[in-house]
Order: C-alpha cells, then sequence, then structure tokens
C-alpha cells in the first residue's frame, strides 16, 4: 500500500509541475543478429542465434513536462525474410500464470518457456525528464498459439512500484524482403505513463534461426508504431549487414 501511495504521489507532483507539455513523439529501432554488428551466417542453411531488438520512444523539441511522450499503443516489429522463427519444442505458458506475479515468480511457473530477457525504461506520465523515469525487467515467454498464430508473452515487471504488465506478441507471416512480422499490444499504463526504451534480446536457441542469403548481404527491419491521444503513427527502420561463413 505505502509503495503505491508513494508512485499516486509522484505521479500527482509530475503532473502538477510539469505545465503544458510540448513536443512530438520521435521513435527510433535497433535490431541485431548475433553477438556482432556484422551478423555472421552461412548462405543457404539456418543457424541458430540470438537476436536483440531495442525500441525507442521520445518527443522532439521543445519537449517537456507530463503528456509530452505519448504512450506506444501497438508496434510491429517486421524482420528480415532471411529471419527464421519457429516454437517446435519449446514449452508454452499461458497469460494466467504470468499475470500479477514477479519476475521470480513468472520463472519459477514456466521455466522451460523462457524465451529471452531484457529491461525497458518507463516515463511517469509521459514526461521525458530522467527524473520521471522508472526501470522494468522483461522476460519473454512462448505463449499457446492464437489462431495457428504463435505468441510471445513479454512480462514486464517494475519491482519500484510493485506493477506487471504482461504485453502480448503475436507472429504473422508477411511478403517481400520481410518474413515475418511480431505485433505486440500494449496495455495502458497508470497515468498515461509512457515507454521510453523497450530492450528485448531473444536467447540464442531454437527459437530464432538465420542465414545470410540476399544478394547484398544485408538484414531489414521495420517497425511502425501507434500512438494514444491521437498522435500520429510513425516507422522506423534499421539494417544489419550480414556476412556468409
Amino acid at each position: 500500500m505505502r509503495k503505491h501511495l508513494v508512485w499516486v504521489l509522484a505521479v500527482a507532483l509530475a503532473v502538477a509541475v510539469a505545465g503544458v507539455a510540448v513536443g512530438k513523439n520521435t521513435q527510433g529501432l535497433t535490431t541485431q543478429v548475433g553477438p556482432s554488428a556484422v551478423a555472421k551466417l552461412p548462405k543457404t542453411t539456418l543457424k541458430a542465434t540470438k537476436m536483440r531488438t531495442v525500441t525507442t520512444t521520445n518527443c522532439a523539441a521543445p519537449c517537456s513536462g507530463a503528456g509530452a511522450i505519448k504512450p506506444v499503443t501497438k508496434a510491429q516489429v517486421s524482420f528480415d525474410n532471411d529471419i527464421v522463427f519457429t516454437t517446435k519444442g519449446i514449452a508454452t505458458c499461458p497469460k494466467s500464470k504470468l499475470d500479477a506475479t514477479t519476475t521470480a515468480q513468472a520463472k519459477a511457473a514456466c521455466p522451460k518457456a523462457i524465451e529471452g530477457h531484457g529491461v525497458a525504461k518507463v516515463a511517469v506520465a509521459g514526461n521525458p525528464d530522467p527524473a520521471a523515469e522508472v526501470s522494468a525487467v522483461i522476460t519473454a515467454f512462448n505463449g499457446p498459439k492464437q489462431h495457428g498464430l504463435d505468441v510471445i508473452y513479454l512480462h514486464t515487471r517494475v519491482d519500484a512500484i510493485a506493477n506487471t504488465t504482461v504485453l502480448t506478441g503475436v507472429l504473422h507471416k508477411v511478403g517481400g524482403d520481410f518474413g515475418n512480422r511480431l505485433d505486440v499490444t500494449v496495455p495502458p499504463l497508470t497515468a498515461n505513463s509512457a515507454t521510453k526504451v523497450f530492450d528485448v534480446t531473444v536467447q540464442k536457441g531454437k527459437f530464432v534461426r538465420a542465414h545470410c542469403g540476399d544478394r547484398n548481404h544485408t538484414l531489414n527491419y521495420k517497425g511502425k508504431f501507434t500512438y494514444s491521444g491521437g498522435e500520429p503513427s510513425l516507422t522506423a527502420t534499421d539494417t544489419q549487414k550480414c556476412k556468409v561463413a
């Protein structure tokens, strides 16, 4: 109860002193397969690897006060068609076992379904000031399929306020230079808070496999982000060179 009261008071203070929010959202996306900037992969066969994806949401100057950063409500991240995801042989974890749990409790409930880990930074009430920021621990779990599609649950825990949010990501097959798109629904956070940084690494194993098959030896990534408050959606892109090894 005391932690909840401190959280409410902090939000109220942030809103009271912030004044009128200004600035429009900015969006970044960085994705990397493997341990180095240039991915070393086979030309045709698929190699098990890890993948780190970082999204950064902020606001363009002038940018200050509560509400300056509009929260992401949906993120759609597409991955190069040289990257393949498979959940075969990985245990699944129902969302009901993750809701309202600490990181330790979630891991203990579904240890064999864990796919990765990460960290997040949340702007309290959408205030970009670092003083209005709290950190979260992310644990990725393999969820049961939905309508035949693979599901990843992103268990996000802020110990400072004893709060847990579970994001649901669904993998869709797409065409062109992208093989899969992960659609992540982001539920509303307390006091219209906004996630500034969402940094997740999917561990090396069966889930992510890749090769370097394109003639230009480049892996392409693209993200479309939807926000609350009528903020226009934004698209961010990233590329990574790969080397046949």
